[in-house]
Formats: structure tokens, sequence, C-alpha cells
């Protein structure tokens, strides 16, 4: 089975949650594999978010980041900012 990880990084219980993920498919305890990690906010956006992606590209895992601040609410694109 692969893995499609979906997570803002907005603090320690993201990093503890993706570690302890990690942890189980590396001894494993889950049989499967990281396919992606797929960020909604991208790096310089916040110290914690920054952490987290660091951790992801640590792990060797494929990460997606696309920051949802750069939408326009109810508009469903992207802003021209």
């Amino acid at each position: 089975m692969k893995l499609g990880w979906f997570s803002t990084g907005r603090g320690p219980a993201s990093r503890e949650l993706l570690r302890t993920a990690w942890e189980k498919v590396g001894d494993g305890t889950i049989k499967a594999e990281f396919a992606f990690v797929f960020c909604n906010r991208e790096p310089g956006e916040s110290p914690e978010t920054d952490r987290f992606l660091e951790q992801v590209r640590s792990y060797g895992i494929p990460l997606l980041v696309f920051s949802a601040a750069r939408f326009k609410p109810g508009e469903g694109h992207l802003s021209d900012q």
C-alpha cells in the first residue's frame, strides 16, 4: 500500500505523528510506503511548518507544497499576488 500524507505541519504534534507513522512503516508494523507528503504551506510561512518540511526531507519522502494562503477565498483560483 502507498500512503499520501496531508498536513499543515503546524506544530510538534504534526511532526510526532509523522515520525510515529514513519517508524511503524520502517519496522513493518504498517505494511505501506510513503508515496508523498503534501503540505498546504510553503517554506517561510511558519517556523513550525519549516521544521515539518525539513523532517519530511530528512526521511527522503517526496514533498509537495502549495500554499493555501495563495488562494482568494471563495473564488477557487490562485491570486495574482
